[in-house]
């Protein structure tokens, strides 16, 4: 009759056991049935009962008959929930969401709050570029020609100083290492002194 009058609610089949109010439960039946398997296609809730001064134990009622219940202990997983009523279990469960949605929060707003910081970095650099008018971009433009124009005519000089330039070739004095043979001294006659003596030969 006790367990009769205490609150009635479902309990999910999971892996981990008969979850309820986000604490995990077990009994040797449940682990005969197969409940907590991986290949388990049964029904995926059951109904329970629970005492609302202590979280340690709740019933299972498998059929509709009052008379028939199982009782399911916490698991080790859910230890730390241990001896407390299901009010203070309430109060912990709250207060685990407010921490978690607050923590949430706090990301979140340090997301924005950092894309709002690159924001104004981008406005601060785009504001400290200066400002060229047409006619200013345009004078930009042709110095930047000049200047390249400048710098090529440069290096054409630097190529053409360094070009290697080679002395005047110089005419070699050759001494020879014999000296020359002295024509043979001639014996002969000249001719007009040949006529002459002819001539005197003659009047004899």
């Amino acid at each position: 009759m006790r367990v009769n009058l205490l609150p009635h609610t479902n309990a999910t089949i999971t892996e981990h056991g008969l979850k309820l109010f986000g604490c995990y439960y077990s009994c040797k039946q449940a682990l005969d049935w197969g409940w907590f398997e991986g290949n388990y296609r049964g029904p995926r809730t059951v109904t329970v009962a629970y005492d609302l001064y202590n979280t340690n134990t709740i019933y299972l009622r498998p059929s509709d008959s009052y008379s028939e219940f199982i009782p399911a202990n916490l698991t080790t997983r859910s230890r730390a929930y241990e001896n407390i009523s299901m009010w203070e279990l309430w109060n912990y469960q709250d207060l685990r969401k407010d921490i978690a949605a607050t923590s949430r929060l706090k990301k979140r707003a340090g997301s924005v709050n950092l894309v709002n910081d690159l924001q104004q970095i981008k406005d601060t650099s785009a504001q400290q570029q200066p400002v060229y008018s047409k006619v200013d971009k345009t004078n930009r433009t042709r110095g930047i020609s000049d200047n390249k124009r400048d710098e090529r005519q440069y290096e054409r000089s630097k190529k053409i100083a360094k070009k290697p330039t080679f002395p005047k070739r110089q005419e070699a004095t050759i001494t020879p290492i014999h000296k020359e043979r002295s024509k043979p001294k001639s014996f002969k006659l000249p001719t007009r002194l040949k006529d002459l003596l002819k001539e005197d030969g003659s009047n004899d």
